[in-house]
């Protein structure tokens, strides 16, 4: 059985927010209808936890999107960081990358992302140079796989970004140093365990498979092609851990990540249509919901073919979705005097 890796977003004319771990909507702020925007965010709180407590299941991973997940640390002094992404960079320039860009570094307050604009060419560089450590949880959050971060900023990141295809996801690689400590508003300061040199980043080839944009021989020559990468990376004795939704970079078996994609596609869409119908009751409709997928022309094909392939988990979310008071904007259960959140 092909994992299931969620892309969807959700449309909202008052702006959009932060990713959650387990769901991937976008939070409402602000709004001139306080009410609406309240409901808004009870509907996308209430899909995103019901769809955390499916989805956590440490025997299986549903998650929709086929990706490439990767690490890389090195030790050393910044010179010999900054020689061995040059390599790295000297390396994608010889794969068929669409584009490999040039070096960036950045120290300090450079590597705040939060402070470019979002047009800004290396914001989502910076974004993705950023680390984490772990927060504490309440045990009822632990239940619904619900995950607290801090993020880190780099004190000092060596990167580059490449696009390795149409449809595709950039494939970002550099190294960072990073703080030793960090201070919390609530927990004071907090060791961040961040040694040497590191970079943890992911690629999202999945979308390179749209017909409009090559079908199946360009999402080959993307997914191929970030793991010809990883190999220059350990072959520099940089590469930490991989983790590849197709499998192929354990397997090399280029049959079952054909099988894969195929697979994973028709269960995105599947599921996709089975949240529109859901979300169809709540304020919004349908169109509030988005996803690449929904993009490719023989979406309705893929949609049909997915529901043999959906798990029964996801089905009974969906149908549970579908019947809630509380994604067509109703009272919280928890609630005792009829008023909405």
């Amino acid at each position: 059985m092909a994992k299931v890796r969620l892309a969807i977003s959700f449309k909202d004319g008052h702006g959009a927010g932060s990713h959650s771990h387990a769901f991937d909507p976008h939070t409402v702020s602000g709004g001139k209808d306080m009410q609406r925007t309240s409901r808004r965010r009870c509907q996308r709180h209430f899909v995103r936890d019901a769809l955390a407590g499916a989805l956590h299941d440490q025997r299986q991973r549903y998650n929709m999107g086929l990706t490439i997940h990767y690490q890389l640390a090195a030790t050393g002094g910044e010179a010999h960081a900054r020689n061995l992404v040059q390599q790295l960079r000297q390396a994608a320039l010889d794969l068929p990358f669409q584009h490999v860009g040039e070096i960036a570094e950045f120290r300090g307050d450079q590597c705040d992302w939060n402070q470019r604009a979002n047009d800004d060419p290396h914001r989502w560089l910076l974004i993705q140079a950023g680390s984490h450590i772990a927060l504490p949880v309440s045990p009822s959050e632990k239940r619904r796989g619900v995950r607290r971060e801090l993020d880190v900023l780099p004190l000092h990141m060596i990167a580059f970004e490449t696009q390795p295809g149409h449809g595709c996801e950039p494939a970002n690689f550099g190294l960072c140093r990073f703080p030793g400590e960090v201070s919390h508003p609530q927990l004071g300061k907090l060791r961040t365990k961040l040694k040497g040199w590191s970079w943890h980043s992911f690629c999202k080839t999945h979308y390179a498979s749209n017909p409009r944009c090559g079908g199946l021989p360009n999402f080959l020559r993307c997914h191929l092609g970030v793991v010809a990468l990883l190999d220059e990376a350990q072959s520099l004795g940089i590469l930490g851990r991989v983790g590849d939704d197709g499998d192929f970079w354990d397997t090399r078996n280029l049959e079952r990540l054909t099988e894969e994609i195929g697979e994973q596609s028709a269960m995105v869409a599947a599921f996709l249509g089975g949240l529109k119908d859901a979300m169809g009751h709540a304020p919004g409709g349908a169109g509030a919901v988005e996803a690449p997928i929904a993009g490719y022309p023989n979406f309705e094909h893929l949609e049909a073919e997915g529901q043999r392939l959906l798990p029964e988990q996801l089905k009974t979310v969906l149908k549970a979705l579908e019947q809630s008071n509380r994604l067509r904007g109703g009272a919280h259960p928890d609630r005792t005097d009829g008023k909405s959140e």
